[in-house]
């Protein structure tokens, strides 16, 4: 196969005339037998064979009429009586304009140069991909394979880690020039999207990564830490372009020349283009952060909604406007059937705040769960009283507030006394407490068929404070409580 310029065969990249494939073997390291193979008929040109490493597959260009464009590539396959009829690889490979030279690779894949294709200049190098019976996936190689000039002929090594390629670029000693090349060894780079003002990471933007002449290589959106991870080449010349919606987009160039061929990191800042950003933070009330929350933001007037989920790190943002008030509202479905979570809300205003500007609020949300129990703080009784006094009120009012809310919610109220005084008698007056307390529960709206009440006077301790142990007043009171336990949560 040759590469170079011709003005009367078809072996060069400028003109079509007659031109003809030739198999041979040598007896000797002198004398060659050649012999014409007979593909076509005499009045049409082949050229630029490329046989695969079995032996069993030729792939040629050709002007055969019934193409596609100038010049098609075909293949024909090894059988016993000699070389297979001429089958067009098809109009996926071959376009209006010229195909040729083409490059088989071990493991099957086509290479192959065309002009017909919008590329890097006029000859470009694609690479095919082979399935089955077919080459698809075509891709340009880009750069540096391919240049603003033409660049046709390429040959790889067997691990396709090498090889040669032939060019007229302008920095060749000549009209057309053979290059040898090595692939380039990957490095990772992660780039994240941070917010310029809050210094918070940007989750779901754009990070689109180009070559030197623009060309769009990937696009990836930012995870929930708001980075994405690309594979680089070394010592190459990259454009990033970053975007969010309601953040300005930013450009910035970087090479990976001189970089450690180990995880490099690149921090990008946003900043706002305009309106109110709102970051939420949802956290359980164990403090955890809850990923997976729906949070829906709702203004007082319009009533009109937006809605989100909490990444993995407990936030969400929201976009929101000045001059209004809004109410906001979180929770989390889970599908386990002795988990709920309640709803809770917040009210903000933007009233007085000019754009661009980052807002923030934080919600808890009460994690529901059967069989656990929950003390109910600042719970205290007259002696030997089972009334319910008008300082515990504010206690139970929240205790209150989240059956509305889950209205599945079942729930056994457990009253405790210390462990002074006789066994009996405690016994019988923390049952009326929880009676008490359970009948103040239903009063304000609750069904009674959620609530149950019992009494443990000082059957369960909640330390060493027994009969006859001298203990500090502190101490006895950890012994008088109230709680409620979870009995149903859907």
């Amino acid at each position: 196969r040759s590469n170079t310029r011709g003005n009367n065969c078809y072996c060069g990249r400028n003109k079509i005339n007659h031109f003809s494939i030739y198999e041979g073997y040598f007896e000797d390291a002198s004398n060659a037998k050649m012999k014409r193979l007979n593909l076509t008929d005499d009045e049409f040109s082949v050229g630029h064979p490329a046989i695969s490493v079995d032996g069993k597959a030729l792939i040629f260009a050709s002007n055969l009429p019934g193409g596609f464009g100038e010049s098609d590539l075909y293949i024909v396959t090894k059988t016993e009586n000699g070389w297979s009829k001429p089958l067009n690889l098809g109009k996926d490979i071959n376009t209006p304009g010229r195909e040729g030279f083409p490059f088989i690779a071990a493991n099957g894949d086509l290479y192959f140069s065309t002009d017909g294709r919008i590329g890097l200049g006029g000859l470009d190098i694609y690479k095919a991909i082979k399935t089955a019976d077919k080459y698809t996936n075509i891709t340009n190689v880009g750069m540096p394979l391919n240049s603003p000039e033409d660049d046709f002929g390429v040959y790889f090594d067997k691990k396709e880690n090498s090889g040669y390629i032939t060019s007229n670029r302008k920095d060749g000693e000549g009209g057309d020039d053979i290059y040898s090349f090595t692939k380039m060894s990957k490095m990772n780079m992660e780039i994240t999207l941070y917010d310029v003002t809050s210094k918070e990471e940007i989750t779901g933007g754009d990070v689109e990564l180009f070559d030197l002449y623009r060309k769009t290589l990937t696009i990836k959106k930012t995870d929930d830490f708001g980075s994405v991870k690309f594979e680089l080449d070394e010592q190459t010349s990259y454009k990033v372009k970053s975007k969010k919606d309601g953040y300005k987009a930013k450009e910035i160039n970087f090479k990976t020349l001189g970089m450690d061929s180990e995880k490099q990191t690149v921090r990008i800042p946003l900043r706002k283009e305009g309106g109110i950003v709102l970051i939420i933070t949802v956290k359980d009330n164990d403090g955890n952060l809850l990923s997976d929350a729906a949070v829906t933001i709702e203004e007082e007037i319009t009533k009109l909604k937006k809605t989100t989920k909490t990444n993995a790190a407990g936030k969400a943002s929201i976009t929101i406007l000045e001059d209004r008030k809004y109410k906001i509202l979180a929770t989390r479905r889970v599908q386990d059937m002795t988990t709920s979570y309640s709803v809770s809300s917040e009210k903000i205003s933007t009233q007085n705040i000019v754009a661009p500007y980052t807002m923030y609020a934080s919600l808890v949300i009460d994690k529901f769960v059967e069989g656990a129990i929950t003390e109910i703080p600042n719970i205290y009784y007259d002696v030997n009283s089972s009334g319910i006094r008008k300082d515990a009120e504010m206690s139970i009012e929240k205790l209150v507030s989240n059956l509305k809310k889950n209205p599945k919610l079942m729930i056994e109220i457990r009253s405790h006394t210390d462990s002074r005084g006789d066994d009996n008698i405690n016994l019988n007056l923390s049952a009326a407490r929880a009676s008490s307390m359970a009948q103040y529960i239903v009063e304000k709206g609750i069904a009674a068929s959620r609530i149950t009440s019992n009494g443990y006077g000082e059957t369960e301790l909640k330390n060493r404070c027994g009969n006859n142990v001298n203990c500090a007043e502190q101490e006895h009171q950890e012994n008088r409580r109230t709680e409620f336990k979870i009995l149903k949560v859907k």
